[in-house]
């Protein structure tokens, strides 16, 4: 899957960040349901979403690159 709209929310791995987010997400993001969450073994987490008109986003804790929000659609007015 391509996603249109790539945000850096912080530029390191943090578990805290990752999860303050995704709680952001879930309650301001109207009928926005959670779709699965992965661990990798080098502790990096993903968490992905739908809508209910099917457009998808995830939420990444990347050990490597920090946490991201990948998404089909934009996501900046839930963060005001």
């Amino acid at each position: 899957m391509s996603y249109m709209y790539n945000y850096e929310i912080c530029n390191v791995f943090d578990k805290n960040i990752f999860e303050r987010q995704c709680a952001v997400l879930e309650k301001n993001i109207n009928g926005i349901r959670k779709i699965s969450s992965l661990e990798d073994v080098d502790g990096s987490q993903i968490t992905f979403y739908e809508l209910q008109n099917g457009k998808q986003l995830n939420i990444e804790n990347n050990v490597l690159f920090g946490v991201i929000i990948n998404s089909e659609f934009p996501v900046e007015k839930y963060f005001s």
